[in-house]
């Protein structure tokens, strides 16, 4: 029996016509919004299309929940605070609609610049006036602080402490000398203070180091109390007369004074 064999382009025309058919149906159940549910809602000033259970923002080419936050309409119940029609932060209405974006209301809105924000403007609190973190030098006198101008002056230390003589800081703007040693050599030099001595700064060959170590509790105290019991006839002197001499000559030396020892 013979068999009537269909040429091939015959059945590539075939399949392209199944295929253009399909397409069709698709594209029309598209427009009708029937069997595949693609009915959508038309933002007519946008031409921007959008989903059944959405609507357009008022003022804003975007889709968002029906009855939701950029409607322009204030919803209290939904804990809307504002609502300018739009879902876009920084205009004095939150995206979010729960927040106008001022310094005092609670909510840090950081696009406004706010650091924090603790419902009030007041300063000295942590958090000031202008919602900034009050940190010591901001010249604002904050929470555990005694004073804040910002560095030293004559009447603030640096690290917002009020200045005063003793107080283990030399502020050279209060009139107090600076509590500096510096000893130079071919290398670098070695920095240290007499009153506080917590570090010593090395610098060699371009290169600083800082050795930090807790301050020595009553380190004169030996050398006072052998200076009483010589004082009351009951020990020898512990500073001889060459050991002050040394001493002062050390310490000439520090100040660019100069001073010959003579042997008596």
């Amino acid at each position: 029996m013979y068999r009537f064999k269909r040429p091939k382009h015959a059945e590539l025309r075939s399949l392209g016509i199944a295929m253009l058919t399909v397409v069709t149906i698709v594209v029309a159940a598209a427009m009708n919004g029937s069997c595949f549910g693609t009915e959508t809602t038309l933002c007519e000033e946008s031409g921007l299309r959008c989903r059944p259970d959405q609507v357009c923002a008022a003022n804003q080419p975007v889709c968002i929940e029906s009855g939701g936050c950029g409607d322009n309409h204030l919803d209290r119940a939904k804990g809307e605070i504002c609502d300018d029609g739009n879902i876009i932060d920084g205009d004095g209405c939150s995206r979010d609609c729960k927040s106008m974006e001022i310094c005092g209301n609670g909510i840090i809105d950081t696009i406004s610049g706010e650091e924090c924000d603790d419902g009030n403007r007041t300063d000295g609190d942590g958090c000031s006036s202008s919602c900034k973190a009050e940190t010591c030098g901001d010249k604002v006198v904050g929470t555990n602080e005694q004073c804040d101008t910002g560095g030293d002056s004559l009447t603030c230390n640096h690290d917002c402490t009020v200045a005063k003589c003793g107080d283990g800081y030399p502020n050279v703007a209060a009139g107090e000398e600076r509590d500096q040693i510096e000893i130079f050599g071919s290398k670098g030099k070695i920095s240290f203070s007499v009153f506080e001595m917590e570090k010593i700064t090395i610098t060699e060959n371009g290169k600083t180091e800082v050795l930090v170590f807790d301050q020595l509790q009553h380190v004169q105290q030996p050398i006072i109390e052998k200076i009483v019991e010589h004082f009351l006839g009951e020990g020898p002197n512990p500073c001889s007369g060459d050991d002050g001499a040394q001493v002062m000559w050390l310490i000439d030396q520090f100040v660019g004074n100069k001073l010959v020892l003579q042997d008596n």
